[in-house]
This record gives structure tokens, sequence and C-alpha cells, in this order.
């Protein structure tokens, strides 16, 4: 239900919700005595959280949302099969929006790609994870126009 979106307020110092709920929500998932009853509604919040974009991250929150849900697969409280559906729930979404003359589903699909790109490197070692995200990232890459 946040609304600031804000990183660093210049006189105030950092407000950086999105981050600070992304270390709460990692914290909560990786625990011992967290038990996730469901799932989708974690990848439905994400959802969320991008689509309220209008204008890109601009401190690493990317980062620090996708640690939060490498924390929870890591901790066994998010499976595998449910990480992996909740990857191609919100892809789905966010093309299903896309429009590139609208900025900010420019935005959003932009941030999404920040999160599958974090979760490359942080399910490098975990084929079956790593093969959805660089299907979904290729996938943008070609959209795109890039070449490779």
């Amino acid at each position: 239900m946040e609304n600031d979106y804000r990183g660093f307020v210049t006189n105030k110092g950092w407000a950086h919700a999105i981050a600070h709920g992304s270390d709460f929500l990692g914290s909560s998932l990786s625990h011992t005595k967290f038990h996730l009853t469901n799932v989708s509604e974690l990848f439905i919040t994400l959802k969320k959280v991008i689509n309220r974009l209008e204008t890109p991250f601009i401190d690493e929150e990317e980062s620090r949302l996708a640690s939060a849900f490498k924390l929870g697969v890591q901790a066994e409280n998010i499976s595998v099969e449910d990480f992996i559906k909740g990857i191609q729930y919100i892809d789905k979404e966010l093309w299903m929006q896309y429009d590139a003359t609208k900025l900010n589903t420019c935005y959003r699909l932009h941030t999404w790609t920040l999160i599958l790109h974090h979760w490359l490197i942080f399910f490098s070692n975990d084929s079956e994870i790593k093969s959805i995200v660089e299907l979904k990232l290729n996938h943008y890459y070609q959209k795109m126009g890039y070449n490779f």
C-alpha cells in the first residue's frame, strides 16, 4: 500500500520504502518460522509495486526486491516451481500492458528486466531458474530489436 517510492529525499535523508520493505520481506521469507500460505499473493504484490511506477527506480530498489525473493527460495519458503510460475505471471502481465508510446509501461518493463538480471546472477547455479530467467530476458531483447 506504500505510495512513496522516493529513495533519497534532499534535506531529509533516505525514505527508501521499497528497498527497506524489500529487506523486511527478505528477512521474513528467510526466517525458519515463516510459512507462506499463498505464494501467488507475493507475486501479485510485486506486480502491483511495478505497476505503480510512473518513473524508473533510481536507488537500486530492483536489487533489493530481487534479493527478498532469492532469500525466500533459498530458505525453501518459496518453491522453485512457485517461483517460476510467479516469473511467468509477472512477465505475461507486463507484456500485456506494454505500449512503446507510454513511458510508464516502458519503465515498468525495464524495472522488471533489472529484477530478472539480478535473479540471473543470484540463481546462476540453479539451472531451472536460470533457464526461465534467460528465456524472459532473451524475449525482451528480441522484442526491443537487439540482434545477438
